[in-house]
């Protein structure tokens, strides 16, 4: 084996069960899907996952809608998520911490996977004919009504960092409106009736909320078992005030109901000591109940005839829509359009082609991978982020030589590693990160450098083998697992974030992380990275790095040394020896 690395000695892995780390494969030796593979599609337990509830209808089986009103794991469109920045007043930046990167996502403030009984009630209490979550739905953007395009795009999407999104819909934040406009709803809907949630004088306006953060992340406080955040990276609730968007209060009403409700003693402290921060009087108690009141007005059961008249105003609104052509400003007629990856699937809604069926696993067993776990038992820095240090709900898995590497390449790519087979499953293919730092990564705007003499090293030599093992799993079994250092450089168009920040992202402030990851996979992963965009872009800062750091090296031929590299990996055959590609 190569310089570059240390043998860890450590204990981490003495009492660890020699398991197959690849143990959820089906027949065909493909691994199956689990739930912690994508951390960004997954699910609160709080929301509830819907069952598939068919709709009786008439309607020919080519014509018929979606069988259910939301679909989880399902992308927003591109066409959606402009449609809520060009409604937002803050273009798209993340309305907790102001930054705007490719770390800001849209996400949901009344879940997509709510209940159909809670939406049916929703419909009754604020007197809308059809609510629907699934953004997939782009046809209600054309022509339509304020109340209808609200529905379905920007009254419930907000701009959150990737971070703080996990975070949210994990309930370690609660995003709350203020309180006379809970008292205002609570005044209104105190006869018991049915009232309409949306006034013409909302379209345009911009609503203030508080957000509340869980105890386990304000500053000075770090959770159980954790040591403080890596500077640069921390958070600071503290400096956070009022913060504004357009989503409207009647959907962060439901959100933030369904966090209070799991410890609402603790969500009362965390309220208070808010308000004290921004100097707002309030009577903490007093409001968690007023949210608490209008959640549980809201999603009670209608009356009886409740589903008489719902069903007639739904009967009525179709007859209309059916007799009006769908048009754009330009005044041609169009129809909706489907992906063109689309597929009618049993009960009308629409499949993609390439999603697959999910793993089902004998009743008691519990369902998805221990890829992220045997990950966290291999990294020197265990289950937290690799850069930030940080152990919380908002890290996740991240694969370094992509999931969507075809087999064919694997197996080009386990000759040149000295391996039986390369399978992109392994814990040593994955990267512990915070999410936002997943995003940017993945979206090409930092990148993973390997000691200078490593690249140097494998660029003089044919095959470079991975430790003394034939396979990952051999080496995972180990006692002592080689670990490597690595720099941490950012693109240029990677904006900085201010020193004063509430929610700080500071690449400078690191020098070298350690990982298991083995050199061979991080170049590969730099090496696609660099095809697509070249050196340019990393180039400055790779310089300041090995500046800072004593390191005598160019940035220009380490850049160029690791796209050799990957050339020659993806483009030739062991077998033919030691080639160099014209870069």
């Amino acid at each position: 084996m190569v310089g570059g690395f240390k043998p860890r000695r450590s204990n981490r892995l003495k009492h660890l069960p020699k398991v197959d780390y690849c143990e959820n494969k089906t027949a065909d030796g493909k691994r199956k899907r689990g739930a912690l593979d994508d951390e960004d599609e997954y699910t609160p337990s709080r929301e509830g996952t819907p069952e598939n509830q068919k709709t009786p209808t008439r309607t020919p089986e080519d014509q018929r809608t979606p069988s259910r009103r939301v679909r989880r794991k399902t992308a927003i469109t591109k066409d959606a998520r402009q449609r809520a920045v060009d409604a937002s007043q803050n273009e798209g930046a993340c309305i907790i911490s102001g930054m705007k990167d490719k770390s800001v996502q849209q996400c949901h403030v009344l879940p997509r996977a709510t209940k159909p009984d809670v939406l049916t009630a929703l419909e009754w209490w604020w007197d809308i004919k059809e609510l629907s979550v699934d953004s997939r739905h782009n046809q209600v953007f054309r022509a339509s009504s304020f109340q209808e395009a609200c529905r379905y795009a920007w009254a419930y999407l907000h701009t959150v960092r990737a971070d703080l999104h996990a975070l949210w819909d994990r309930g370690y934040i609660a995003i709350i409106p203020m309180p006379d406009v809970t008292k205002a709803y609570l005044a209104k809907w105190q006869d018991g009736g049915r009232h309409k949630v949306l006034e013409d004088s909302d379209e345009n306006k911009i609503h203030e909320y508080c957000v509340i953060p869980h105890p386990d992340l304000v500053a000075g406080a770090p959770p159980p078992g954790n040591s403080p955040i890596r500077e640069g990276f921390a958070y600071r609730f503290d400096k956070v005030g009022i913060i504004r968007s357009h989503a409207k209060p009647h959907f962060m009403v439901l959100n933030a109901a369904m966090k209070l409700k799991e410890n609402k003693e603790l969500w009362v402290e965390a309220l208070t000591a808010f308000c004290k921060i921004i100097e707002l009087e309030v009577d903490a108690s007093s409001f968690v109940e007023d949210i608490l009141n209008l959640s549980d007005g809201w999603t009670a059961p209608p009356p009886g005839e409740a589903e008489l008249i719902m069903k007639k105003e739904k009967e009525q609104a179709g007859e209309e829509a059916s007799s009006l052509l769908v048009t754009v400003s330009t005044g041609e007629a169009v129809t909706p359009k489907h992906p063109k990856a689309a597929l009618m699937g049993s009960g009308g809604f629409e499949m993609d082609k390439r999603s697959k069926s999910k793993a089902r696993k004998p009743e008691g067993e519990l369902c998805g991978s221990n890829l992220k776990l045997y990950a966290a038992h291999l990294a020197p820095t265990g289950s937290r982020c690799l850069l930030s240090l940080q152990d919380d709900k908002s890290i996740q898995g991240c694969h370094v030589v992509p999931r969507r590497t075809d087999d064919d390449m694997c197996a080009q790519v386990a000759a040149w590693w000295g391996l039986d087979e390369f399978d992109v499953d392994s814990p040593f293919n994955i990267f512990l990160l915070r999410a936002d730092i997943h995003c940017l990564w993945d979206q090409g705007h930092l990148m993973f450098v390997p000691e200078p003499h490593i690249i140097k090293d494998y660029l003089a030599r044919s095959v470079v083998p991975i430790g003394e093992a034939s396979s990952l799993a051999e080496l995972f079994e180990a006692p002592d697992v080689p670990v490597y250092r690595y720099g941490v450089v950012a693109h240029r168009d990677l904006p900085e974030t201010e020193e004063n920040a509430a929610f700080q992202r500071d690449i400078r402030t690191l020098a070298y992380v350690e990982s298991p990851v083995p050199p061979q996979f991080v170049i590969y992963n730099v090496g696609l990275m660099l095809s697509k965009s070249g050196p340019e872009g990393f180039e400055m800062a790779l310089d300041a790095f090995y500046k800072r750091h004593g390191v005598d090296y160019e940035a220009i031929d380490v850049l160029r040394n690791m796209l050799a590299l990957f050339k020659r990996y993806t483009t030739n055959d062991p077998a033919d020896g030691i080639s160099h590609p014209n870069i």
